[in-house]
C-alpha cells in the first residue's frame, strides 16, 4: 500500500508519501512497465512542485527503522517557518 499523506499549514503543503519499487509494480496500468509507472509517479510530483507543495517521500525501511519524524521534520519547521 502507498500512503500519502497531505500536509498543510497555512497556505503552504506538503504531500508525503511512501516510495518504492514495490509500490511501482502495484500501481501498473495495462501494457505498463515498471519504469512507465515511476515516470507517471515522478511527473505527478513534478505536478504538485509547480503548484508550490513540497513533495517528500520515504521508504518502508525508513518507517522500519522508525525515522519519519527525523525525514518529516526538516519540511514541516520549513512549512512553519514560511
Amino acid at each position: 500500500m502507498a500512503l500519502r499523506v497531505p500536509i498543510s499549514i497555512g497556505r503552504e503543503s506538503l504531500s508525503a508519501s511512501s516510495t518504492g519499487l514495490q509500490k511501482y509494480g502495484r500501481l501498473l496500468r495495462p501494457g505498463e512497465t515498471a519504469r512507465d509507472a515511476l515516470i507517471r509517479e515522478k511527473r505527478r510530483e513534478d505536478a504538485l512542485r509547480a503548484q508550490g507543495i513540497m513533495v517528500v517521500r520515504w521508504t518502508w525501511a525508513t518507517l522500519e527503522r522508525r525515522e519519519l519524524v527525523g525525514v518529516l521534520a526538516p519540511w514541516l519547521d520549513m512549512l512553519a517557518a514560511a
